[in-house]
């Protein structure tokens, strides 16, 4: 019921590919809409259903055995990002767990993501917001880079780098700066307290990606990822 129309469109897909339908579903929490648009991302990419779903499985295991994170959690931001083909349709399969898994990692929901990839979507908003954060906070983050960052998770560590760097720490600021740093950065204010915990200082988008596309060497089906967990 939940394929709707695209049951149709991907029968013999879906017939070939039920093992592993199930397997993502149910070991990863993958949801129907997140699973077709993986599907169709794949065929413009000329990759198959299974290929993808493997792919999809192997990325998730691995990088939450590799960073201490429950690869559900992984799979339940996958499906969150693979939901939204607007904003992150551009992205690999490798890119949407390291994305994913960073979100995990750090405790920050999807939204927060979502949220500061809109906000500096276009030079004029990164640029504008790179400023009031230099002069505010003393940060120095790279408009254009910002800006043509492929995934939020590279512009949230681009933030998380800049305020480490003052010397600061959210104990400095007072509630109107917290508010003010939070607005400006495009994120919830809760999530300033998960981004900036110096327990997670050391956590790193790049080694995320670095692993997701690691995982791609170790050939595997979707019910043996799962399985390996």
């Amino acid at each position: 019921k939940e394929f709707g129309t695209s049951f149709n469109r991907m029968a013999d897909d879906f017939q070939n590919n039920a093992a592993e339908l199930i397997i993502l579903n149910k070991g990863l929490g993958l949801a129907a809409e997140g699973l077709v648009n993986l599907t169709d991302i794949a065929r413009q990419r000329g990759e198959t259903m299974n290929e993808v779903l493997n792919k999809t499985a192997q990325v998730s295991v691995h990088l939450g055995k590799t960073f201490g994170v429950s690869s559900k959690t992984i799979g339940k931001n996958f499906n969150e990002l693979a939901s939204d083909v607007g904003n992150f349709g551009h992205l690999s399969v490798e890119a949407l767990g390291a994305t994913a898994a960073y979100a995990a990692k750090l405790g920050v929901e999807v939204k927060s993501l979502s949220s500061m990839f809109d906000k500096f979507e276009n030079f004029e908003d990164a640029a504008m917001g790179a400023a009031k954060l230099a002069e505010s906070f003393g940060m120095n983050v790279d408009a254009m880079e910002l800006m043509n960052a492929e995934s939020p998770a590279e512009q949230m560590d681009m933030m998380r780098q800049a305020f480490l760097e003052t010397g600061k720490s959210l104990d400095d600021l007072s509630r109107q700066e917290k508010k003010y740093l939070a607005e400006q950065m495009g994120v919830d204010p809760a999530d300033l307290y998960k981004m900036f915990d110096p327990a997670n200082a050391d956590i790193s988008f790049d080694d995320m990606m670095a692993e997701a596309e690691e995982a791609q060497e170790k050939v595997m089906s979707a019910v043996e990822g799962i399985k390996g967990r």
